[in-house]
């Protein structure tokens, strides 16, 4: 690794070099002056070949000084060599020896590379311990055990200190190299014009604009002087007049270069050290450049748009626009994943979908326009807080940077008020339209059918109401009881033909069914969620209500005979049966025989109404078949739905009966045991099986996305009525022929609805 050498680095490494190269006479000499004493020509010889190839050596490491850390192994390596040399040729050199190791550690850690100091001074102890044991007199002869142990803890003690020492030494000069790096690093790849000059303003480093202006490469204008470098006389006016002043100074030039007119703002900063001073700073700021960059900064930070650059790993870029801390209310976005940005907003199989979404973006998997379309955050709901959330739209796009670079550029609009005022003004569409719906209906319908249903629909509202802010019902309790209440209302409310409010009711019911399904799991904020549905139903309930009375002000009715509440109760029931005939695809005729109207007018109305409501309903839906059915079947192709009352010894008897299909007990059975409602042991146990029918939630029905379809709460809510009334309700049916139910309970009965 090349690494430059700066001012204060360059008196020690002098320093070490002298050092080496006259310690490096001196082991020579030493050599050679042993081998002359000895007289043996061939050991002369000998000394002054390995001598001199060690030497040579040594000239050709110093010849690789730009690479430092080398020094510190190899040169004291060398020196090592001679050393013992000097040691095998001067019988005298004992004393020496050890003096001369302890010398070569200090001159390798002056080359400041730790670990291959440490690797000599290792390297330098293991070949004396075995120099040692095989013999070789490195210590005076006539030397105590304990003294040559004083002796080897002596050298390896100072063997310690000089790791020390280059450690210190390493670390110090690792700043230095660092900080020379640093700025020579800068100087390679800034875009500005800098220069650092002597005290004398010739040219240490030069960055390559600089250098471009000047017109000469930054290797042949260090050393010159700064002014010879810039050619025509405004341009070495202007920077004489620069380096006259040179503390601190600030000017704005203006000069024609090549034909072209150059603006640059001239900055100079002395640079002090020990009171003297020691080099200068010169910088040119491109006007037109940095006017440019500014601007576009600035428009960066003040654009209302969230933009940034995203990596591989979903990491957000440094360079961002400032609205996106905004957009977030996060700061220091940089550096933070942008799926982690998102948990908080999105649930984990979002997450994975969008990690999958940016894998194709980066891939460029598919075309432009399919990307966008498939896009799972072109309408980002971003949560903030709890109280606050806001809308995004993001659109991503690949950006390929070179040599395989890929990152995504990132665009985040904040479109939380356009989405907020679209979705005002479609509530508002809505409300507009459900009002029309609702008032095309009322017109329709009987006002005197009207009048019973809304008396009803507010009398169920209270019951919800009361249940739900005064009750001590559990979870379970609560929700089937809002199920059945929920379910009379919407009843009723397809009986008069109020179909847009029935449907609202259904989706109600429907949220219910599923939350009754996550009993054992409920959560606080799924009641809640209810409620607020509920109080939605009441707002337009009484938005109904309203609706109504403005009706009824501008109805010319004067003429029209007054109906009875029997009269309007049994039309209820006939409207019951048509419409849902009507909605289902068949045809029904609702027969009255045998109906004694004191029943009506002595009896619990609205527990009559709500039972026989239910009953005609599901006599149509789930008793009678399609005329289609009905022809093979060898059948009329209308169905008929018939209805008696009687009082009886103060008893009301009522029948509901129709000529359908009767009852399939083989579907009972399999959906019973389905839903473990009857264990396997009754599964042909028909009186279990009737008894199934009636509890909630058993449906046999395909589908309950109609309106009309059950959802097994129908005939519970009929059972539920009657036993609570302290009556009974009997089943009468055959396969083909079609089925009855029987019902008897007291007039005395209170109207259960009233007693909740």
């Amino acid at each position: 690794m090349e690494i430059g050498i700066d001012k204060r680095q360059a008196g020690r490494f002098a320093i070490a070099n002298a050092s080496v190269i006259a310690l490096t006479v001196f082991l020579g000499a030493i050599s050679a002056i042993g081998a002359a004493e000895v007289g043996a020509v061939e050991t002369l010889v000998t000394s002054v070949i390995i001598s001199t190839v060690l030497v040579i050596t040594m000239l050709r490491v110093f010849r690789s000084l730009r690479n430092l850390p080398k020094l510190a192994f190899v040169v004291p390596a060398v020196l090592f060599g001679l050393n013992f040399i000097a040691l095998l040729m001067n019988a005298r050199y004992e004393t020496f020896f050890l003096i001369a190791c302890v010398f070569i550690c200090g001159l390798s850690s002056l080359y400041a590379s730790f670990s291959r100091t440490f690797t000599y001074i290792m390297m330098q102890a293991a070949a004396i311990v075995a120099l040692y044991l095989y013999g070789v007199p490195i210590l005076e002869e006539g030397l105590m055990p304990v003294e040559i142990w004083g002796v080897f803890f002596l050298f390896m003690f100072c063997c310690a200190v000089w790791v020390v020492i280059s450690w210190n030494t390493t670390n110090y000069f690792g700043k230095i190299l660092a900080a020379t790096n640093s700025f020579s690093n800068y100087l390679a790849t800034t875009h500005d014009f800098v220069a650092l000059l002597d005290a004398d303003n010739r040219v240490l480093y030069m960055s390559k604009p600089m250098s471009d202006l000047a017109g000469s490469e930054g290797r042949v204008a260090r050393g010159r002087p700064f002014i010879d470098l810039f050619p025509g006389r405004d341009l070495k006016t202007l920077a004489d007049r620069m380096l006259g002043h040179r503390d601190l100074h600030e000017e704005d030039w203006e000069f024609s270069l090549n034909g072209k007119k150059q603006h640059f703002r001239a900055l100079s900063s002395t640079i002090f050290e020990h009171g003297q001073k020691k080099e200068t700073l010169v910088t040119l700021l491109d006007m037109p450049h940095v006017d440019e960059r500014d601007e576009i900064v600035a428009m960066k930070d003040s654009l209302q748009i969230g933009l940034f650059f995203m990596d591989r790993n979903y990491v957000i870029q440094e360079n961002y626009s400032l609205f996106l801390e905004e957009a977030f209310s996060l700061s220091n976005i940089a550096g933070r994943s942008f799926i982690e940005i998102l948990s908080g907003s999105l649930s984990a199989a979002e997450l994975s979908a969008v990690k999958d979404y940016f894998d194709m973006v980066f891939d460029d998997a598919f075309h432009a326009n399919t990307l966008r379309e498939i896009n799972p955050l072109h309408e980002l709901r971003y949560v903030v807080s709890q109280n606050v959330k806001k809308i995004f739209n993001c659109e991503f796009t690949a950006v390929d940077q070179g040599e395989g670079g890929i990152v995504i550029l990132a665009t985040i609009y904040d479109i939380t008020s356009d989405v907020e005022l679209q979705e005002k003004f479609n509530r508002e569409e809505k409300k507009r339209q459900d009002e029309m719906s609702n008032l095309f209906e009322l017109l329709q319908t009987d006002p005197y059918i009207i009048d019973s249903f809304l008396e009803d629909m507010e009398h169920n509202f209270a019951l919800i109401n009361r249940i739900w802010s005064e009750s001590t019902l559990s979870n379970a309790e609560l929700l089937l009881e809002t199920y059945q209440l929920a379910h009379s209302i919407k009843s009723n409310a397809v009986t008069v033909g109020l179909s847009n409010f029935g449907s609202k009711v259904h989706e109600l019911e429907s949220r219910i069914k599923k939350l009754r399904a996550l009993e054992t799991t409920l959560q606080l904020h799924d009641i809640l969620g209810l409620a607020t549905e509920a109080k939605k139903l009441t707002d337009e309930k009484d938005a109904i209500k309203e609706l109504y009375e403005r009706i009824k002000i501008f109805r010319m009715d004067d003429g029209e005979a007054l109906k009875s509440s029997e009269e309007i109760f049994m039309e209820s029931l006939r409207m019951t049966a048509q419409k849902v005939a009507t909605d289902s695809g068949k045809k029904t005729r609702f027969v009255s025989a045998g109906i004694d109207m004191q029943v009506i007018s002595s009896g619990p109305r609205r527990l009559i109404k709500e039972v026989l409501v239910q009953l005609v309903r599901n006599a149509v839906v789930h008793g009678l078949e399609t005329p289609e059915e009905r022809r093979a079947a060898g059948k009329n192709e209308t169905g008929t739905v018939q209805l008696s009352m009687k009082l009886v010894d103060k008893s009301i008897h009522i029948r509901v009966a129709d000529d359908g299909k009767g009852i399939d007990f083989n579907k009972i059975r399999d959906k019973a045991l389905s839903m473990n409602l009857i264990s396997e042991e009754d599964a042909d146990n028909k009186g279990k099986l009737i008894n199934a029918i009636f509890l909630p939630g058993l449906s046999t029905a395909d589908s309950d996305d109609s309106i009309h379809a059950g959802r097994g709460v129908g005939l519970y809510l009929v059972h539920d009525r009657i036993r609570a009334s302290g009556g009974s309700i009997k089943l009468q049916t055959e396969l083909g022929r079609g089925t009855a139910f029987n019902i008897v309970f007291s007039v005395n009965s209170v109207d259960t609805m009233e007693d909740y």
